[in-house]
């Protein structure tokens, strides 16, 4: 299996780590490549940015599509990581190329992912070896060399643990209701 492993914005990354959404808005700001590195359900990690560099979580791709910045906002709203259409714009354009004068409505890519999940802190994954810290955008891995594997192993260690808490969760719920 090929999955792919993505540099992240910290500050999204924090602000979905205190929601629950079904999907998000994995935007890419230059909004002139288009995302195929990985198949459709494939898993996308989280890699979050120096100094902590970690992966953080995982979400599963779903699609990828050019949007005009006000068009993602009014589709994704806050599944885009930020509160407001203003964070957002203002975001879009702290990444964007400096000698560019930015658009009103720039066009943005838009990674679909589905099923986020965002661990603890506890939880963060050490990158892999062969991580480049001048890698800007992600790396894909394949669970057919000996690194990717080890690397899904530990995903899935730690999706499993989540599972299993969320059961019980729901199960201790059920009893107090009960």
């Amino acid at each position: 299996m090929k999955f792919y492993l993505s540099v992240t914005d910290t500050e999204w990354y924090n602000y979905f780590s205190n929601v629950n959404p079904e999907d998000i808005n994995f935007w890419q700001p230059g909004g002139t490549l288009t995302f195929k590195a990985i198949e459709r359900g494939a898993p996308f990690l989280f890699k979050l940015k120096s100094p902590i560099n970690a992966i953080g979580g995982v979400g599963f791709f779903s699609s990828h599509s050019f949007l005009p910045l006000s068009v993602a906002w009014d589709y994704f709203g806050d599944r885009n990581g930020c509160r407001n259409f203003a964070e957002f714009k203002k975001k879009i354009t702290a990444y964007r190329d400096k000698k560019k004068q930015i658009e009103d409505n720039p066009v943005i890519g838009c990674i679909v992912l589905t099923e986020p999940v965002f661990f603890e802190k506890e939880d963060w994954i050490e990158v892999p070896a062969s991580w480049n810290k001048n890698i800007v955008q992600g790396k894909t891995y394949s669970t057919e060399d000996a690194e990717g594997r080890a690397l899904w192993k530990e995903v899935e260690e730690r999706l499993s643990r989540i599972n299993l808490l969320n059961r019980k969760l729901k199960e201790s719920d059920a009893i107090a209701v009960a």
